[in-house]
């Protein structure tokens, strides 16, 4: 890389340049790249959950997960809402969540202690309602 005078300003620049920085005269013929960069994806709100692209050759890859509490040594605990094909069924599946995220009864995704819960409550009410 060598330095050359501008014609126009008489300033130090590159050959490598196009163009001159200080006057921006035209050093040599070349084009600037125009195209638009790859916009980024817009940041979530702290706390309402993140969908994260697993590793590996699978069915669902992308995962939708919550940060609901936090462990005794002081890291977040994810709870899994649930695994999807595409990152946009996953999109929606977390904004679904995040309209109701404390009314478990309206959540279409239900944790498995939930749904154990449920069943036992269900199974409990059978059992007694025939007298056993």
């Amino acid at each position: 890389m060598a330095l050359i005078q501008c014609p126009e300003c008489s300033g130090q620049i590159s050959d490598k340049a196009i163009i001159c920085p200080h006057c921006g005269f035209p050093v040599r013929d070349g084009s600037i790249s125009t195209s638009t960069p790859r916009k980024a994806r817009k940041r979530r709100p702290n706390g309402s959950g993140t969908v994260v692209k697993l590793s590996g050759k699978r069915k669902n890859p992308f995962q939708v997960r919550v940060n609901t509490r936090i462990n005794a040594d002081g890291y977040p605990a994810y709870d899994v809402i649930g695994n999807f094909p595409d990152r946009v069924s996953a999109e929606i599946a977390l904004t679904e969540y995040n309209k109701s995220p404390y009314n478990p009864n309206d959540r279409i995704f239900q944790t498995r202690s939930k749904i154990f819960t449920t069943s036992l409550k269900v199974l409990y009410d059978l059992l007694t309602s025939l007298g056993l």
